[in-house]
């Protein structure tokens, strides 16, 4: 499965039949000249409508955690996917609630949306720092296992997920924004038949955008002054966690 080590998408897909945006986190350069580990972490959509094919392939992986991030409806349907352990963190969708709120407190457009956006991005970091802490203390406890991390569309908590990973393995700013960029690739919602949001606020909200991301990292200096800080303090990943996380999630170029 391994593919090549850049930061592009080339063969980081994987093909599970009943899901999109399945891909491998591995094979990007940390800022000391490492690689960071093919096969340890997976993040994907949901995996409710896997097929027998897709349930076979999934089987074939070495997961050991499915860290399911969805809110308590959304995920009321997960399937059992034994010996792998379900880890339901979920962290409710409140895209929707927002932006009814702002439509009706003056309308909606496509900056309000973006709006909306970049203010829940920084409520997943300042409000359930507990969720992503789930992840990384799974690849603490399975060094030898793949984690996989899915949300509903696999690009927005799971983005956020990958991305405070990535950043603690002092992978550079520019590289995470690449692989969070990838969901607008790889994720395939379904056709919308009828939706209550104008094409261009719908659009706003289904594609991830940098600026999205920046501004969880922005929340996260804003209120703790530093990643480090919010890993430790937040997350209880100190640096003998993140020492521990580098030799059993990275490897020598």
């Amino acid at each position: 499965m391994p593919p090549p080590d850049d930061h592009t998408d080339d063969g980081r897909l994987i093909e599970l039949d009943g899901t999109t945006n399945t891909r491998d986190v591995g094979g990007y350069a940390t800022r000391d000249g490492r690689i960071v580990r093919h096969g340890r972490l997976l993040r994907s959509a949901h995996l409710d409508a896997l097929t027998g094919a897709g349930r076979a392939r999934f089987a074939a992986l070495p997961v050991a955690t499915v860290v399911d991030f969805r809110g308590r409806e959304e995920g009321a349907g997960a399937p059992d996917f034994t010996p792998a352990r379900r880890l339901h963190v979920a962290i409710e969708p409140t895209i929707g609630t927002h932006l009814r709120r702002r439509r009706e407190a003056g309308g909606i457009d496509a900056a309000i949306a973006a709006e909306v956006m970049r203010e829940t991005y920084r409520e997943y970091v300042t409000q359930r720092p507990d969720a992503f802490a789930a992840v990384f203390h799974s690849l603490l406890a399975a060094p030898d296992h793949a984690t996989l991390i899915h949300c509903t569309a696999g690009k927005d908590r799971t983005g956020t997920a990958a991305a405070l990973v990535l950043a603690a393995l002092d992978v550079p700013r520019e590289t995470i924004v690449a692989d969070y960029l990838l969901s607008n690739d790889h994720w395939r919602p379904k056709p919308a038949t009828t939706t209550e949001w104008p094409p261009e606020v719908r659009q706003t909200v289904l594609k991830v955008r940098p600026e999205y991301l920046a501004a969880a990292f922005d929340a996260i200096d804003s209120r703790w002054g530093s990643l480090d800080t919010f890993l430790s303090d937040a997350l209880g990943v100190g640096p003998a966690e993140r020492r521990e996380l580098a030799r059993t999630l990275t490897r020598g170029a």
